[in-house]
């Protein structure tokens, strides 16, 4: 399991079904399960919502970053046996605004039983409340 930084608008996703990834229209090589929406805020203020959401998530801790990138790596455990799932968070400025790619994959196995995209859909909600000030 690797928890480096990695540029995720050239991630090349695996066959196995243990992954998912959320991206701007037209921002990613990868096809995407969800988009990410634009959002009319400054980059530091996305990067602060999304900083808050990794950290409210239990078992989940920052284990890199890179400034060139715009990225945060998080490793986010599961409950009952500690497996480590990967989360990189890379922010992207956009024609008239900015937004996110949100990448979550499982450190080990094929299976997920759908843990991943059930993570990004509620990073993704809770993205959402919070740039529209909820």
């Amino acid at each position: 399991m690797t928890a480096e930084p990695i540029d995720l608008r050239d991630l090349a996703r695996g066959s196995a079904p243990n992954e998912a990834l959320a991206c701007p229209p037209g921002v990613c090589a990868a096809s995407a399960d969800f988009e990410t929406p634009r959002f009319d805020l400054p980059a530091e203020r996305l990067r602060e919502i999304l900083s808050a959401i990794a950290a409210g998530e239990p078992r989940s801790e920052l284990v890199a970053e890179s400034a060139e990138l715009d990225q945060r790596v998080y490793v986010q455990r599961s409950r009952v046996f500690g497996f480590p799932d990967v989360v990189r968070v890379q922010i992207v400025a956009l024609p008239e605004g900015v937004s996110a790619i949100l990448h979550s994959k499982s450190g080990f196995g094929y299976w997920d039983l759908g843990v991943n995209r059930k993570r990004l859909e509620r990073w993704l909600e809770r993205l959402e409340s919070a740039a529209a000030g909820g």
